[in-house]
């Protein structure tokens, strides 16, 4: 055992990679619950490159098809999900629809009559003339439905604590929707409009763009490689241009196209509603919600498919600050994300290649984490993040780092 105060570690001598890895400390260094630990250097190699392998090298875009299809297709979109109660026990039921291309009124139509296969003793009225609008109308003294919608079947809430069926998957669940007014519980009297059903209307893409450190003109040429990945299933050729007075790039296409904001592809609704959505096709690499490594983030497009459109302003440094944790915190600091074992955040202030050295600049800046009378360690884990939690690749760079053991009670000069 041994008392110190000061800790010099090196991702060279520790367990993982340099943006994951575990020290184990020669010593038991003796502690105080008088004393603190604090991050007093951290020295990193910027080697962050504008895309990054395993981190943000996926794209994701949509592709406008010209003909709009109002098809039930097998294995896409043949599920219509629905309940009944007839007082005494409650079924869940998941019906396979035929496949082929339907009217509104058709779905209407086929939806009663698969209604009635099940539950004969149900008065499915289809349309009837006092309303205006396609509708499915049911009026039971003893059976109550439930309809949900698309929505609410794609909703993991709704999933867990409603649905009381077979299992499905939130991401492939090949509802067939339709149903605009769902019943939210269970009713015996109920009036809804149909929707025509839809797959396959347009494609979604995903593909890779090649890691490497990018000016815009470069970027505008792996963009425009990366988006041509489509031309195979949709005939649609791109050009990408750099705009350097703006620092955007103009994407021009023979179809409507647009490149999705990395703000979307973070939302589970939105995921079930535009990308998993059977009206889609999809196409090129699985997004996996969890791992997306998106390079949206360094080039996106307006909110609708356009053929002729300037990207937002490039971002060709997609790591500006790092995250330093520690498995010695006393979770004490808060990010906007909700980490709270945060040691520092290191801002990425030099050039590619160039070491970024930080120091604070008083105790201020300074994250000072209480010790216990006992020993440190002995093997403390440190990890590198961006804001939303990431761990950062380093590939073969180190990471240097110095802990201090000070005294609770100092204060600035």
């Amino acid at each position: 055992m041994t008392t110190c105060r000061k800790l010099f570690l090196d991702s060279l001598f520790g367990v993982g990679s340099a943006g994951d890895f575990t020290v184990d400390l020669p010593l038991q260094v003796i502690t105080k619950k008088t004393e603190g630990l604090v991050l007093g250097a951290f020295s990193i190699a910027n080697v962050f490159n504008s895309v990054i392998a395993n981190y943000n090298d996926r794209l994701y875009w949509r592709v406008s098809n010209t003909v709009a299809e109002n098809t039930i297709a097998t294995g896409v979109n043949d599920r219509f999900y629905w309940g009944y109660d007839t007082g005494t026990s409650q079924s869940w039921v998941i019906t396979t629809l035929p496949a082929g291309t339907y009217t509104a009124a058709q779905m209407g139509v086929l939806l009663a009559m698969r209604i009635n296969s099940v539950i004969p003793d149900i008065a499915m009225v289809y349309g009837p003339p006092e309303y205006a609008s396609i509708v499915l109308v049911w009026n039971s003294p003893t059976t109550a439905l439930y309809l949900p919608s698309y929505g609410d079947i794609t909703d993991p809430a709704w999933q867990q604590q409603v649905w009381r069926g077979a299992a499905y998957d939130l991401l492939d669940s090949q509802s067939v929707g339709c149903i605009v007014n769902s019943t939210q519980g269970w009713q015996r009297t109920w009036t809804t409009a149909i929707q025509e059903p839809s797959a396959f209307v347009d494609w979604n893409f995903c593909n890779t763009i090649a890691p490497g450190s990018y000016t815009g003109t470069q970027f505008a040429v792996q963009l425009q490689s990366t988006l041509n990945y489509a031309t195979t299933f949709t005939g649609d050729t791109v050009t990408c241009t750099y705009v350097a007075d703006e620092a955007v790039i103009r994407v021009q296409s023979t179809r409507a196209m647009q490149i999705f904001d990395p703000e979307l592809l973070k939302s589970s609704r939105w995921l079930a509603d535009e990308w998993f959505a059977p009206k889609y096709e999809r196409k090129g690499l699985t997004l996996v919600p969890s791992n997306l490594r998106s390079a949206n983030g360094i080039c996106w497009g307006p909110g609708s498919p356009s053929t002729d459109f300037l990207t937002h302003q490039l971002n060709l440094a997609p790591v500006r600050e790092v995250y330093v944790h520690c498995s010695a915190s006393d979770f004490g600091t808060l990010t906007s994300s909700g980490m709270r074992d945060v040691l520092a955040v290191i801002q990425i202030d030099e050039s590619w290649g160039s070491v970024v050295t930080w120091r604070p600049f008083s105790l201020n800046d300074q994250d000072v984490i209480p010790l216990q009378d006992g020993v440190l360690g002995p093997s403390l884990r440190f990890y590198l993040t961006d804001a939303y939690g990431r761990v950062l690749p380093l590939g073969e760079s180190y990471v240097y780092l110095q802990l201090s053991i000070i005294p609770l009670q100092t204060q600035d000069s």
